[in-house]
């Protein structure tokens, strides 16, 4: 963990042994970025939510400004639209003719199958479901019904 770039500081790595390493240094440091990296590069959570477990986390306790806070609440008020008959006209003549396989696809039922998941899959081990590419240690092929 850290140092320069010169060879004899780097090793080569595959990635199951990269995320043994995050592992194995979130163990050591407890650091939550070496845990999140773990488990995505064993493909325990899609990146979608890496990145956004990784936002939360970065700015968890952030106290902003008053500026901030107008600026935003100014931005947030420019983003209404007057939904004027004009206006839904205007965006429905721009989206006619267009045609959005997957989204038509899942509307009327069909399975996408690994085109829609990417890989990923439903697993347990009995009390939590985790959504990932590889089955963890101890979990089960499946997902849990909502409690």
């Amino acid at each position: 963990m850290g140092g320069t770039d010169d060879k004899s500081n780097i090793k080569e790595l595959t990635v199951e042994e990269h995320a043994q390493a995050h592992l194995k240094l979130y163990k050591q440091h407890g650091l939550w970025q070496d845990l999140l990296a773990y488990d995505g590069l064993m493909g325990l959570i899609p990146h979608a939510e890496m990145a956004r477990e990784a936002s939360r986390r970065a700015n968890l306790g952030k106290k902003h400004t008053q500026e901030h806070i107008e600026k935003r609440t100014s931005q947030l008020r420019g983003i209404k639209r007057d939904w004027t008959p004009e206006w839904r006209k205007k965006i429905g003549d721009g989206r006619r003719g267009k045609t959005y396989p997957k989204l038509s696809q899942a509307k009327i039922g069909k399975n996408l199958g690994n085109d829609g998941s990417k890989g990923y899959k439903w697993f347990n081990n009995g009390i939590k479901n985790k959504y990932c590419m590889i089955k963890p240690e101890g979990f089960l092929e499946g997902r849990l019904a909502w409690q």
